[in-house]
């Protein structure tokens, strides 16, 4: 909980606008994982992401899912450079 008070106190109007906006410009908070393709918004409607909650049900729900399922179709050794540059196929 320490970290999550040190990330947001002292930004709470920036994350509230980052997740209960719908304007164009403020693009929607994606997940890391290969080939998910969800992201906060869609999972949590109009909550902020200030709620701990939410980004518990985000990572649970969809992205250890999506993990599991992009390992077993990895299961090497992962190239760290090659992942954060996007390098993986996306799962169908």
């Amino acid at each position: 909980m320490k970290l999550q008070n040190g990330i947001y106190t002292g930004h709470l109007g920036f994350w509230s606008n980052l997740t209960n906006t719908w304007n164009i410009l403020v693009p929607p908070i994606t997940s890391p994982i290969p080939g998910d393709d969800s992201t906060f918004q869609e999972v949590a409607g109009d909550a902020s992401f200030l709620s701990s909650a939410w980004k518990v049900k985000w990572f649970t729900d969809e992205m250890v899912p999506a993990w599991k399922k992009w390992r077993l179709e990895h299961p090497g050794d992962i190239d760290v450079p090659t992942l954060l540059r996007g390098g993986y196929k996306k799962l169908d």
